[in-house]
């Protein structure tokens, strides 16, 4: 199934911080799952950080 989302009207290399997070703000889906997977690859990338680190 194919969602509505104002991102599907940016190109590859439009997108950025600021119209992603207006979206996501908005409700938008796909912009909320990228924040979504963003923010669990930042803490997995953060965690063995740590671990190498201690």
């Amino acid at each position: 199934m194919r969602e509505d989302s104002s991102m599907r009207t940016n190109s590859f290399e439009e997108p950025n911080g600021e119209n992603s997070s207006d979206a996501a703000l908005e409700g938008d889906s796909i912009a909320l799952r990228a924040f979504e997977k963003t923010g669990e690859i930042l803490g997995s990338k953060m965690a063995n950080t740590v671990a190498h680190l201690d």
